[in-house]
């Protein structure tokens, strides 16, 4: 529901959806695998890579476990982001995307 209300495949060549993944026999996130399938199939680098998600603990901490470069959570309800699981990342929080 969330890819088809943002219209994400006029935007994205590539869609990892997690649930997928599990159902394919593959790990979702955080596991650093389902990030670096994704830059495998984009041709980039872990430190060339900045996710965005809504999920501090499966967006954030997984972006870091895989070594990308940062992570933009959306944090509407601005809670505090625990600075011990970020390994590393930069972080960027916004509140609101449209």
């Amino acid at each position: 529901p969330k890819l088809s209300a943002l219209r994400a495949q006029e935007l994205f060549e590539h869609i990892i959806v997690g649930g997928d993944e599990v159902r394919a026999g593959r790990r979702e996130k955080p596991d650093p695998s389902i990030f670096v399938k994704a830059c495998d199939l984009t041709g980039v680098t872990p430190q060339e890579v900045v996710h965005v998600g809504d999920s501090f603990g499966s967006d954030i901490v997984g972006a870091g476990a895989a070594g990308l470069r940062g992570g933009i959570w959306v944090n509407p309800a601005g809670k505090p982001a625990p600075a011990a699981q970020l390994n590393g990342l930069q972080l960027w929080e916004v509140s609101s995307v449209t």
